[in-house]
């Protein structure tokens, strides 16, 4: 996907979702039978930045950081993270997303990472003073086959931890910079974990690198992770699948698992400390606290949301949970009364599941699966959707619950236009409750946002 070409003389420029690139023509100009030269180079794009709330905002460029004022842009101070391998930052490939400079605010100091060349620092927000740099890779040694680009590259700050990965993964002290932890090696970055006994790995190791293939592949059966030759990784993947002898941890077994089948995948992390990775015939929850530990449930479904020690699915016109303690599974029919023909929908809030059909909302108790009520919808709707399925309702026309209310009446509808000169305006991808106002999808370009009754019951905490 691309945002809009523009064009300035023989040069085009094309924005991509992914990484932006400039593209341009030398030589004379198109002419049938003529192919002039072309060239390929990235355009430093900043596609975020911070704002500290008092002022300033912080603007990655490259690897560069600027610290500009709010009120007029002046520039307040700029910091450089190329001093430090320089040498192999090397050119882009056309097609190939490059990796951003990650950057966050953390009390006085901005913490930032380059993955191009592994350089981490935290630089005084009022002064731009450098208060540590630390780099993670040696420059010199990056192979041809360890590209860092954005799928395979970030940061992430939590807890006074600098948490950085792309050719070197690391968790730093976000204060000194010292290395807190650090992956060490192929040995340890490779999944899965062999358990032989060390001198039959070095026979192992000994007959792989007398070998044509990538040393690490044939010296790991099963060898896999996100520096993986492209050319290897099909087979990486199946070694993987196949090879038994080993210690597997649940979540990389998982990410090959679905890039071996091609079905779509889904993982979500929920309260508790719990990891759900979802397969075709169910999901298996993962302890993310010591002593970590996985268990498999079986689930059909979609994915509705999970309340405490329930896994809520949506199968068809009925609800079902499964519970993570005791592994079983129980269903809830729907009242197909106010289902109507449209198919239902259905999402979590809180303690509560608002399944929608073509007539009204049921209200479900997701602590254990009661039903709370079941409402109609409003009459103003009703009639917003009649004139809607007529093509009689012009955009931007609103149709008040009740007799005229006023235009800050709390329900509210209306129609988008999705037109070249229309204004954006922003679709939730599911229903949402929020407080007592329920926003819902209704036919497919119209937001109904609907008051909840003040006599709903309580929920248990």
């Amino acid at each position: 996907a691309f945002h809009p070409i523009r064009q300035s003389g023989s040069s085009i420029t094309v924005q991509q979702m992914m990484a932006p690139y400039q593209i341009g023509a030398s030589g004379s100009a198109w002419s049938q039978g003529t192919v002039p030269g072309s060239w390929i180079n990235a355009v430093k794009v900043p596609r975020r930045f911070l704002v500290d709330g008092k002022g300033r905002f912080f603007l990655p460029t490259g690897r560069q950081i600027e610290a500009r004022s709010v009120e007029g842009g002046e520039l307040l101070w700029s910091a450089d993270l190329g001093q430090l391998g320089d040498d192999f930052a090397g050119t882009v490939a056309p097609g190939t997303a490059s990796p951003e400079l990650q950057v966050f605010l953390q009390g006085g100091r901005l913490l930032a990472f380059s993955p191009e060349n592994s350089v981490a620092a935290a630089i005084d927000i009022e002064s731009g003073k450098l208060i540590w740099m630390r780099q993670l890779a040696d420059p010199t040694s990056a192979r041809e086959d360890q590209k860092v680009v954005s799928l395979n590259s970030g940061a992430s700050v939590r807890d006074g931890r600098f948490f950085v990965y792309g050719r070197e993964t690391a968790i730093l002290d976000s204060e000194s910079g010292e290395v807190v932890w650090r992956f060490e090696g192929d040995g340890v970055r490779t999944f899965p974990v062999s358990l032989m006994e060390a001198s039959a790995a070095a026979s192992l190791a000994d007959q792989g690198s007398a070998g044509t293939g990538s040393p690490a592949v044939a010296s790991r059966p099963g060898y896999l992770d996100h520096l993986t030759p492209t050319a290897e990784r099909a087979d990486a993947v199946k070694s993987f699948l196949q090879y038994q002898g080993a210690l597997v941890a649940p979540a990389a077994h998982w990410a090959a698992a679905r890039l071996a089948s091609g079905t779509p995948a889904f993982a979500e992390m929920t309260a508790g400390g719990r990891l759900l990775l979802f397969g075709d015939r169910g999901f298996r929850s993962v302890s993310l606290k010591l002593p970590l530990g996985s268990a498999y449930f079986p689930g059909r479904g979609v994915y509705l949301g999970t309340v405490g020690q329930r896994v809520w699915f949506l199968d068809d016109q009925s609800l079902a949970h499964v519970d993570l303690r005791s592994g079983r599974m129980e269903a809830f029919p729907l009242d197909p009364s106010w289902a109507g023909e449209d198919p239902v929908r259905a999402f979590v809030s809180g303690g509560r599941i608002y399944a929608l059909g073509q007539l009204g909302v049921q209200l479900i108790n997701a602590y254990d699966g009661s039903r709370i009520g079941v409402w109609a919808w409003p009459q103003g709707v009703d009639g917003y959707r009649k004139k809607f399925a007529t093509g009689s309702l012009e955009v931007g026309e609103s149709i008040l619950a009740g007799n005229d209310r006023p235009s800050v009446a709390r329900v509210w509808q209306g129609l988008i236009d999705s037109g070249a000169a229309a204004p954006a305006y922003c679709l939730p991808v599911r229903d949402r409750a929020s407080g007592n106002t329920l926003f819902t999808l209704m036919s497919e370009s119209s937001v109904v946002a609907l008051q909840q009754a003040d006599s709903a019951p309580k929920l248990q905490p």
